[in-house]
């Protein structure tokens, strides 16, 4: 047995990674499973406040860094950035200087100038920077992009998605509420699903339009629960994109995600929910089950930090996380620009 695993720990590189901020639990998460990456090895945790940074380090079970620059100084691989999200791009510009990839939860940056930053850095240290997108690896939706490139539900038409929330507001912080912390409802939660439709569409829309509102919540009036967009791409497809924090309380699951995929000669719709179900209707057949494929969404987003850490390709191009970043960016705008004009018709 000791010749054995000699050979396989010459084959094994331990690589280290760093999490940088902790203010949303997607990253906590990723940092908790990233056991089941070969070689990978967690060597702190870095967060501005002291609060988090004390708990999240005592989760993880690694040292806890007050002061970014000695964390860097260790010279990680790759960073996982948790940030609040007007601080992630910030944080990733910095880790890549420190000669690491990067991992972002959503949303990578909150503006076009700091998204300009991020891509500069990754383009002058040749460092890569993914988002957060677990769409990408859900079963059903691979399953579902099979069945469109394949050319079941003939050419592509139109992409409906949505993305109800519960909002959870009793335990929300502070900065959740607020647009230039945050973001807006389109670059937080909207980011997921307009991945999701450039994915599927295999581009950038060429015009975007949106809107957004607060029908409940009061208490926070910068902060908007229902959005809505409409883009379309240089194919002439059409996509709709429908997000809220009004998912109700009965509800089980979080989120109750929904994706319809409209073809010429067909129509494939996905629930992921309080139900986990996929169906497609052809010329030949009705309502049809579709059956996940592949790792779940956790093995899938170790796979890619694994590829990372050994600098292998991922399945998301570098020019795929750019794109969505300004598309939701120029959502957010649209919708902003709206609430802008509309108040002042109002005045």
């Amino acid at each position: 047995m000791a010749p054995v695993e000699q050979e396989l720990s010459k084959e094994i590189t331990v690589s280290s990674i760093a999490v940088l901020g902790t203010a949303h639990p997607h990253v906590m998460q990723v940092a908790q499973e990233i056991h089941g990456v070969a070689g990978a090895k967690l060597i702190g945790v870095y967060d501005e406040d002291p609060a988090r940074l004390k708990e999240s380090a005592g989760q993880l079970k690694i040292p806890a860094y007050s002061d970014l620059a000695e964390l860097l100084a260790l010279k990680p691989k790759l960073v996982l950035v948790g940030s609040v999200p007007c601080d992630r791009a910030k944080l990733a510009e910095k880790g890549m200087r420190a000669g690491a990839s990067a991992v972002v939860d959503k949303p990578l940056a909150l503006g076009v100038e700091d998204l300009d930053k991020v891509r500069r850095a990754s383009r002058e240290t040749g460092r890569r920077v993914m988002v957060l997108y677990p769409y990408r690896g859900h079963p059903l939706v691979r399953v579902a992009r099979k069945a469109l490139l394949a050319g079941r539900i003939g050419k592509l038409v139109r992409i409906f998605a949505a993305g109800p929330h519960k909002v959870n507001a009793v335990s929300r912080p502070g900065w959740f509420w607020h647009p230039e912390k945050n973001g807006g409802i389109f670059v937080d939660i909207g980011s997921h699903h307009i991945d999701f439709c450039c994915w599927m569409a295999d581009q950038s829309p060429s015009w975007v339009s949106a809107v957004q509102g607060n029908f409940d919540q009061p208490n926070h009036p910068e902060f908007s629960d229902f959005g809505q967009a409409h883009l379309r791409f240089g194919s002439g497809v059409l996509a709709h994109v429908e997000v809220d924090w009004l998912n109700p309380v009965s509800m089980r699951s979080f989120g109750d995600t929904r994706f319809w995929l409209l073809g010429t000669r067909g129509k494939i719709e996905l629930r992921l929910g309080d139900e986990s179900t996929g169906h497609i209707w052809t010329e030949s057949a009705a309502a049809e089950a579709l059956k996940g494929e592949g790792p779940d969404m956790g093995q899938w987003t170790n796979q890619m930090i694994e590829n990372l850490l050994n600098d292998r390709p991922v399945e998301i191009d570098q020019e795929e996380v750019w794109r969505t970043s300004a598309a939701t960016l120029a959502v957010q705008a649209e919708a902003d620009l709206g609430e802008m004009r509309e108040g002042k018709q109002k005045n």
